[in-house]
């Protein structure tokens, strides 16, 4: 049976407990409050009856009182608003890095269906609605009522009969703020997803910037995002006159509450039955009286926006994470492949289709395994089903002969360095990008790690070298330069198994040569899988899988398969043609 999905609000009471001293203090801060204004309509009351008396002693007196009053009220102002500052901010940012942790943690499969521009939306414009439901609304939630009741018991000394009235006019605003409240929540978790929608098309837009100027798309982009803003305003537009006209009913009720208060107080005076300075006592009160109606109808409706943007936010907490996240020191176990590789009937599926199809291989240590094949046969698969990225339908994947399932995931990734197709470089410094490969890398460890992938040289040639900012993705490299970076990251981590992911088959012969004396550095005392375009950086391989529709069609080594005169000699040769017909081209050019 199914857990109830906790209130919205309850998702928050960790983080608020766990900064509960300065919630005590804020909450003594408030009784300070209610008790002030408590003495300033005592204070206003005297002072306004000695004036009419005449009796101008007491009305120094009480100014001097009152002057008091005034320092003693900015000091707790001045706390009260630090306090809350730093409570709420210290819990958004709690938040923030817990769901940003869990994310870190969560698998692969996740981001395939959630994307990543809603996920940053979530992350820091949901992270900061949320101050509705931790801030200055749960001290009034407390701070009303009790200033309400201080305030009845004090006003009831005064004239019992206004007193009374007070209380009539009261629930009309409560119930008008549950109606608009629900009203509110519900516009504005409509406001919170469009949001997240158009966050996400333009971080797609600006990665996809190349496709959006070659094909002429920009008017269709621009036209695009137009109608996606034109929708938010209207919903921001609603969101307006939603608060409006809480605002106004909620206003039109504390003013009559006051004009009926201050007329009867009126006749009380001229009857002599209320003194001016007690009527001034009494109007000053009012509010505290009508404001945990008034005041309370506001909050519901601050409370409503804040925990749709709550639900959004704690929902990434929802996604099943697949490790803890580890302590830097654990971060590289250090493990030595001893035996090999084996792969037991594996099979994988994804949305109903058949990608990976009873695959048994076994890859011993020091072996270069490499894999050809269409694309769609498996191949990247694989390599994600090695790296705990997907986990197989159906049968075993062994490391020196323990099963992956039986492993940690900081235990199995430890195997494992990558050099990938797509390379991937963080906004940072080359310095930055390559010591990902190893935590707290001497800048020795990092140099030694550029030489072996012949980085180095082009490296120490840039204006500011290994400072060198590298641009989002790397834009400011080169291809062959980002994967000679990539290379060293590769280096650097010295994981005893080495995939290689068609790490040159973007790149032009010059610079898949230079790249491909880099990684026959480091393939050396590693067992080295790959993924191959270019079946000409394959020739010295142990064994060649072809794939093709998830199952091994051919294997053997470069010499078995070109007698063979299977797939694998049929796309070797037409490789070689072409490749010979380009240097005939280049060379006629030249």
């Amino acid at each position: 049976m199914a857990q109830p999905k906790k209130h919205s609000f309850y998702l928050l009471m960790p983080y608020i407990k766990r900064y509960s001293s300065s919630y005590i203090l804020l909450f003594a801060l408030l009784v300070m409050g209610v008790f002030l204004d408590l003495f300033f309509a005592w204070f206003l009351k005297n002072i306004t009856d000695s004036a009419v008396a005449g009796d101008f002693e007491k009305v120094k007196w009480y100014f001097l009182l009152g002057a008091l009053l005034i320092i003693t009220n900015v000091i707790i102002s001045f706390f009260n608003a630090y306090l809350q500052s730093v409570s709420v901010n210290k819990i958004k940012k709690d938040i923030k890095s817990d769901v940003f942790n869990h994310l870190l943690c969560v698998s692969n499969y996740y981001f395939t269906r959630v994307h990543s521009g809603d996920i940053v939306s979530r992350l820091n414009n949901d992270a900061n609605n949320i101050g509705g439901a931790i801030g200055s609304n749960i001290i009034n939630l407390f701070r009303h009522p009790l200033a309400a009741l201080v305030s009845f018991i004090y006003l009831l000394t005064i004239n019992w009969q206004l007193s009374l009235l007070t209380l009539l006019l009261g629930p009309s605003a409560l119930l008008l703020g549950k109606l608009f409240g629900k009203a509110l929540r519900s516009n504005s978790k409509k406001i919170h997803i469009e949001t997240g929608r158009v966050n996400s098309f333009l971080q797609d837009t600006f990665s996809g910037r190349i496709i959006v100027k070659v094909f002429g798309l920009e008017q269709q982009i621009s036209n695009q995002f137009q109608n996606d803003s034109e929708r938010i305003l209207l919903l921001e537009l609603k969101d307006g006159k939603l608060r409006g006209g809480l605002q106004g009913s909620v206003t039109g009720v504390g003013s009559m509450s006051f004009m009926i208060s201050l007329g009867l107080g009126a006749f009380f005076v001229v009857n002599g039955t209320l003194s001016i300075g007690s009527l001034l006592a009494f109007v000053s009160l009012l509010q505290n009286i009508t404001s945990p109606f008034t005041g309370m109808a506001n909050i519901w409706a601050d409370f409503q926006r804040s925990l749709s943007a709550v639900e959004r936010l704690f929902s990434l907490l929802e996604s099943p994470k697949e490790m803890e996240l580890l302590e830097l020191s654990k971060r590289h176990e250090e493990n030595d492949l001893k035996k090999g590789i084996k792969l037991e009937e594996i099979s994988f599926s994804y949305e109903e289709k058949n990608i990976i199809k009873n695959l048994s291989l076994t890859i011993s240590k020091g072996d270069v395994v490499a894999i050809v094949g269409p694309s769609g046969s498996g191949k990247s698969t694989l390599f994600q089903l090695l790296l705990g990225l997907s986990k197989p339908d159906k049968g075993r994947i062994f490391i020196d002969g323990k099963s992956i399932g039986e492993m940690t995931i900081s235990e199995l990734r430890s195997y494992f360095s990558i050099v990938p197709q797509d390379t991937y470089l963080f906004n940072g410094s080359i310095r930055e990008n390559i010591s990902f490969g190893k935590y707290g890398a001497s800048e020795k460890e990092i140099i030694e790690a550029a030489n072996i992938a012949n980085a180095h040289k082009f490296i120490m040639e840039l204006n500011d070298d290994y400072n060198t900012q590298v641009g989002e993705r790397g834009t400011r490299l080169s291809g062959g330069q980002k994967q000679r970076i990539s290379i060293a990251r590769a280096v650097l981590k010295d994981a005893p198994i080495l995939l290689l992911d068609e790490a040159t088959s973007a790149l032009d012969s010059e610079s898949e040569q230079v790249l491909q004396e880099s990684l026959d550095q480091i393939m050396k005392d590693k067992t080295t899988i790959i993924i191959a375009h270019r079946l000409s950086t394959i020739k010295n391989a142990n064994i060649i899988l072809v794939m093709d529709d998830g199952k091994v069609t051919e294997m053997g080594s470069h010499e078995e398969l070109l007698r063979k005169s299977g797939t694998y000699a049929r796309l070797y040769h037409l490789q070689r043609a072409n490749d010979t017909e380009g240097n005939i081209q280049n060379q006629a050019v030249h």
